[in-house]
């Protein structure tokens, strides 16, 4: 085999430049993958982001905390299908779900095709939200959330009512979650944690309100159809997210779920109500970043093929027999002019072969 070719020139210069600039470009990814982490760390909800080929790439630490039965498999690559079959094996969650192929198989199709959220109830009372949405080149995020709390203020609400209007109110007066109740966008009740989500510093102040359209960001759209269906007693969706409006007319996210109650004889909607502005900026921000990731990552991957079919161009032209081997002395790239030095003995010039072989 012919020696190794030692000769510095300007496109062995532009290939080990371009092998810097891609070392800058991978370092850079990891970390926008870091601050993509980084942007979530403070909520308490949990986010797992899945690509387009449902394999898992990154989530944060709430999300691995809660993943304790599946910690030693939940490294990027691994496919949410294997996720949920090794939990299937183990069967060391407690809420309830027989995970057999069935289930299973209606698992990975909630999955694919998201249409709302789901909720798991544990053994010991926690009540768990899974919400997925697909983004952008097929890319999956899923907001993992503690609505247990919530799901008590509703329950709570629902069995006070079952007593009396007196019992309602004592019992929900210092939940930490808003409630309201309301009879054609009049509000008839309110307590006080959600005068204070809205800014304002009594529930009277709510219950001297017109309507409760001015609690709603005139950016946020109309849903007239869906107050006067639940009034009718039609079936339509229990939970939303609205920006809402404070009495200082900013905006921010709310989390309600509505419901149809009796109110002293007539029909009436009760809401309750949690600010999720917080859980709402964070994943907004893992789209963000996501999305210049991926147009960072497309532009590289063209920028490099373009420089490639430059670089293979310069090499077929060289009057030289040109060879660049790596770090541990294996083959890269050889012209043809090389080759002629060894003829016959093609199986040396793959990608890979070690010099002294």
């Amino acid at each position: 085999m012919a020696p190794k070719n030692k000769v510095t020139n300007a496109e062995t210069h532009a290939l080990q430049q371009r092998i810097r600039d891609l070392e800058a470009q991978v370092e850079a990814l990891h970390s926008q993958n870091q601050r993509l982490v980084e942007a979530t760390e403070h909520c308490t909800d949990g986010f797992a982001l899945f690509d387009a080929d449902d394999r898992f790439v990154l989530c944060n630490r709430s999300y691995l905390d809660e993943m304790d039965d599946l910690a030693d498999v939940l490294k990027p690559g691994v496919t949410f299908e294997d996720l949920i079959r090794v939990r299937a094996e183990r069967n060391q969650r407690n809420d309830g779900i027989v995970r057999d192929e069935e289930t299973i198989q209606k698992r990975l199709e909630q999955h694919r095709n998201p249409t709302g959220p789901l909720e798991r109830i544990f053994d010991n009372g926690q009540i768990i939200r899974l919400q997925e949405v697909r983004i952008r080149d097929g890319y999956t995020l899923l907001i993992r959330s503690d609505v247990t709390a919530e799901r008590a203020a509703e329950s709570l609400a629902e069995r006070a009512l079952e007593e009396s209007e007196g019992r309602f109110r004592a019992l929900i007066e210092n939940a930490n979650q808003g409630i309201m109740v309301v009879s054609g966008y009049k509000p008839v009740y309110a307590n006080q944690a959600i005068a204070e989500m809205y800014g304002y510093d009594t529930p009277d102040e709510i219950l001297g309100l017109t309507s409760t359209l001015v609690l709603r960001a005139t950016s946020s759209p109309m849903e007239t159809p869906y107050h006067q269906a639940r009034l009718q007693g039609e079936d339509v969706p229990l939970d939303r997210e609205i920006l809402g409006r404070r009495k200082d007319g900013t905006e921010f996210w709310v989390g309600r779920r509505s419901f149809l109650i009796d109110w002293e004889g007539e029909k009436a909607v009760c809401t309750i109500r949690t600010d999720i502005t917080e859980r709402k900026l964070a994943a907004d921000e893992l789209r963000k970043i996501h999305a210049e990731l991926e147009d960072k990552v497309e532009a590289r991957t063209k920028e490099l093929a373009e420089s490639d079919v430059l670089f293979r161009g310069a090499l077929a032209s060289l009057q030289e027999g040109f060879a660049l081997f790596d770090e541990n002395d294996n083959l890269v790239i050889a012209n043809e002019e090389y080759r002629r030095y060894s003829p016959g003995m093609d199986e040396f010039f793959e990608p890979g072969t070690p010099l002294k072989r």
